[in-house]
C-alpha cells in the first residue's frame, strides 16, 4: 500500500492533467484561431507591396511635313524633221565595148610606161611582120609585164573609187581609161612554154574577165563616168565598198601565178 506522500502526488499530478485538458482549445476554435492569423498575415503581405507608378502619357507625334510639290518637267522641244537621203540614181545599162577597141590613144601620157603593144604581144611573135616566134622566155616576160600592168591599172581603180569614202573626187577620165586598158589587154601565143607559165596566163586572162565582166561592178563605174559623171559622188558606202572587194578579188586571182613567173 502506498504511502500517503505519493498518493498525495499522484492526486496533484492527475489534478493538474484535468486542468490542463480543461484549459485546451476546441478543434473549432482552433480553426478560427489559424484563419484569423493568415488573414492578418496576408493582409500584412498586400500592405507592403509599393503603389504602381502610372504610366506617363504619351507624347503626341508631330504632324507629318506635306512632301513638296514635284517640279514639271519642262515641254520638250520637237525634234528636227530628219532629212531624206537623195534617190541613188540608178546605173543605166552599158554596151559592153567590143574586146578589140585599143585604149585611147588621145592621152597616152596616163597609160603607164610598162604596157605592151598589143600585135607584138596578142601574136607572140617579134617586132616585125613575118618575125619569128617569140621564145619561151620572152613570151614569159611579156606575160610578166602584161601582168605587172594588170596588177597596177587595177590598184589604181581600186584607190579612186576607195577614196569616195573620204570625200575624194576621183578622175572620171583615168578611170574610163584604165577600165578601157584592162579591157584590151592582148591575148598571147604561150605554145611551147612551161606550165607554171601556162598557169600564169590562165590567171591572168581569169583576172582581166572578172574585172571587166558587163554585168558586174568596175563597168558600172566606168559607164556613170561616161553618162553621169555628176553622180559619183553619190555612190552609198556600202556599194563603194563592194566595188572596192570585187576589184580585189580580181587582182588575188592571179596574185600566186604572177609571183610565180616573177612578179614582185
Amino acid at each position: 500500500m502506498p504511502s500517503p506522500q505519493t498518493t498525495t502526488r499522484i492526486f496533484w499530478l492527475l489534478l493538474g492533467v484535468l486542468a490542463l485538458a480543461a484549459c485546451q482549445p476546441s478543434p473549432a476554435n482552433l480553426q478560427a484561431t489559424i484563419d484569423a492569423q493568415v488573414a492578418i498575415a496576408v493582409a500584412a503581405t498586400q500592405s507592403a507591396l509599393p503603389t504602381a507608378t502610372a504610366y506617363a502619357a504619351n507624347t503626341a507625334l508631330p504632324s507629318p511635313i506635306p512632301l513638296a510639290t514635284a517640279t514639271a518637267f519642262p515641254a520638250q522641244p520637237a525634234l528636227p524633221t530628219a532629212t531624206q537621203y537623195p534617190t541613188a540614181t540608178a546605173y543605166p545599162t552599158s554596151t559592153p565595148v567590143p574586146t578589140s577597141t585599143p585604149a585611147p590613144t588621145s592621152t597616152p601620157a596616163l597609160i603607164p610606161p610598162t604596157a605592151v603593144p598589143t600585135s607584138s604581144a596578142a601574136t607572140g611573135t617579134g617586132s616585125g611582120a613575118g618575125s619569128a616566134p617569140a621564145s619561151p622566155v620572152q613570151t614569159q616576160i611579156s606575160l610578166l609585164e602584161n601582168m605587172t600592168l594588170l596588177h597596177n591599172l587595177m590598184i589604181e581603180f581600186q584607190g579612186s573609187v576607195g577614196s569616195l569614202n573620204n570625200h575624194g573626187s576621183p578622175d572620171c577620165n583615168r578611170l574610163i581609161q584604165i577600165f578601157d586598158t584592162v579591157q584590151a589587154l592582148p591575148q598571147m601565143d604561150i605554145t611551147g612554154t612551161d606550165l607554171t607559165v601556162q598557169q600564169a596566163y590562165s590567171a591572168y586572162r581569169s583576172a582581166i574577165d572578172h574585172f571587166t565582166k558587163p554585168e558586174n561592178p568596175p563597168i558600172d563605174v566606168a559607164t556613170l563616168c561616161k553618162t553621169q559623171p555628176e553622180n559619183l559622188a553619190n555612190i552609198p558606202g556600202m556599194q563603194i565598198n563592194a566595188i572596192v572587194l570585187y576589184i580585189e578579188q580580181s587582182d588575188n586571182l592571179m596574185e600566186n601565178a604572177w609571183r610565180a613567173i616573177g612578179g614582185r
